[in-house]
């Protein structure tokens, strides 16, 4: 009996400029390993540029695309991976045109690490959960309200998928594997890969709170977690007592412990870091990005900037913009 073919799976990875390549080789490896278990090309795979070009990654190394976007036969999945600066990059009119026409004919499209900033760019995103990489979530968020942001690992959306930076595209490529083929095969390319741990969907791309901060009393964390999560509306030193059920002396004495400061110094100091992330990573004018971070006198929030990191909003972003300009990234 003659042995049934099987047309392989294309596969794409549009590489734009300063794309991440711990990403990039996260996502394509599972490929490399499925072929190689089954001991053929049941995925095709292959890197295209915008322009053709070969693309530097954000580590300095170049990949050889040698095909374009609009050159490309219909693949079917598409996989836009960048990094860094995203929000920077001036690509030509017709990306978006052609990765929506792309997307109505069928092909599956997918973003990892800060990709899914682009596919919103292009409105693809619009009214459809995603994820992003989480240092890039303020300026998403803020930039692209009608997409519907999840703090996760990897996320569907009527087949569109996303997921988060490092290391997460090998959990979106093996379960895409363990649907066309089998979860016992994909447990077999997960442990070539030595990926032993599957993460829920649910997970929060950072280490808990109690890792980052090196702290394990609840009551701090509790006190620190609510001033994340209210930074455009920021919480009274009285409400943050009143929702902890803690004395204000007991807050100040439990923040002398932990951060050597007080409260309200450490809840403007996260917000200020908040603040820069928009400043380096949008287009925001200062005084929406003061607003956004629950500073509502713009005076005020320069002052306290310049406190902070020794120079005033607008020098900060200039500053920026001029070293991520450099190939190698160096101020």
């Amino acid at each position: 009996m003659m042995k049934r073919t099987i047309e392989p799976y294309k596969v794409v990875f549009l590489l734009v400029e300063n794309f991440s390549m711990i990403s990039f080789s996260s996502a394509i490896e599972p490929l490399r390993i499925a072929n190689k278990l089954l001991g053929e090309n049941r995925f095709e795979y292959q890197c295209v540029s915008v322009d053709g070009k070969p693309v530097f990654a954000s580590n300095g190394l170049s990949i050889q695309s040698g095909t374009r976007l609009e050159d490309l036969e219909q693949p079917d999945q598409i996989v836009v991976c960048a990094s860094d600066h995203v929000e920077t990059l001036q690509l030509p009119p017709g990306t978006g045109a052609q990765l929506r026409k792309f997307e109505r004919h069928n092909t599956q499209m997918s973003a990892i690490c800060t990709g899914s900033f682009l596919l919103a760019e292009f409105g693809i995103l619009r009214d459809r959960e995603c994820t992003i990489h989480w240092e890039y979530e303020k300026v998403f968020s803020e930039r692209f309200p009608d997409a519907r942001l999840k703090k996760a690992i990897v996320v569907e959306d009527d087949g569109l998928l996303t997921c988060c930076g490092g290391t997460a595209p090998i959990e979106l490529m093996i379960r895409m594997i363990g649907r066309m083929i089998g979860e016992d095969f994909a447990r077999a390319v997960a442990e070539v890969a030595i990926h032993h741990d599957v993460r829920e969907d649910s997970l929060d791309q950072r280490f808990d709170l109690r890792v980052r901060l090196d702290v394990s009393n609840s009551k701090f964390l509790a006190c620190v977690r609510a001033m994340e999560n209210n930074m455009e509306n920021p919480l009274t030193g009285a409400q943050l007592s009143d929702q902890l059920n803690l004395s204000p002396r007991q807050m100040q004495r439990l923040f002398r412990q932990y951060t050597g400061t007080g409260p309200i110094k450490y809840y403007a100091k996260l917000r200020l870091e908040a603040a820069r992330t928009l400043l380096r990573r949008s287009t925001m004018n200062v005084f929406d990005i003061a607003m956004a971070t629950g500073f509502n006198d713009h005076s005020n929030f320069t002052r306290k900037y310049r406190e902070h990191f020794g120079t005033v909003p607008s020098e900060d972003r200039e500053a920026f913009q001029i070293s991520a300009a450099k190939p190698d990234g160096s101020a």
